[in-house]
């Protein structure tokens, strides 16, 4: 069976309107790229949600850093999931990849007070932590890897307990074409 792609279009300012209303692109220190977005927590369901469908995380992209920066103090909420899935969104499709929790397992909204920042990277021993007060427990299992396919950022709150206030920006720090050089 061939594999089909579908394109997704979205009209007027209801449908257009990106979740996270912000993503960008930015070059960090190096041959590194830093891609942000601003996460409004109070749109977060239990389920997955696209954060931007135009910012993408490269594929063959080596995720080296995370960083979680609390804009405003999370309200209510117990945690958040953030992660990647594949821009086709298909599962039928060879390449679909998707990880929920993959940038951020779990962050709590204890870590969410304005002004807070987690740095979370790969060390040698697995994921250490830039700063000695982060907590390992939350960082997600494709910090340190390459990505196999193009994705699309995703968030959602890890239980029914809405969040009433909180914004939070996620960067995540790669270097692109890590397997095929530049």
């Amino acid at each position: 069976m061939p594999i089909t792609h579908e394109v997704i279009q979205k009209y007027g300012p209801a449908e257009g309107r990106s979740t996270a209303k912000a993503g960008a692109y930015c070059y960090g220190p190096g041959s590194e790229m830093v891609i942000e977005w601003n996460i409004d927590l109070t749109d977060l369901t239990e389920t997955e949600a696209v954060m931007n469908d135009v910012v993408i995380v490269p594929d063959n992209a080596l995720i080296t850093k995370v960083e979680a920066e609390s804009l405003e103090t999370a309200a209510t909420g117990v945690a958040v999931d953030v992660g990647l899935l594949h821009i086709s969104r298909d599962t039928s499709d060879a390449a679909f990849t998707a990880d929920p929790n993959g940038i951020l397992a779990a962050y709590p909204t204890a870590s969410m007070a304005i002004g807070e920042r987690t740095t979370l990277v790969r060390g040698a021993d697995g994921l250490a932590s830039v700063h000695p007060d982060d907590d390992q427990a939350f960082a997600g299992a494709l910090i340190g890897t390459v990505t196999a396919a193009p994705c699309v950022l995703t968030a959602s709150a890890t239980t029914s307990t809405a969040f009433t206030a909180g914004q939070l920006l996620v960067r995540v720090y790669f270097r692109p074409n890590a397997l095929s050089g530049f």
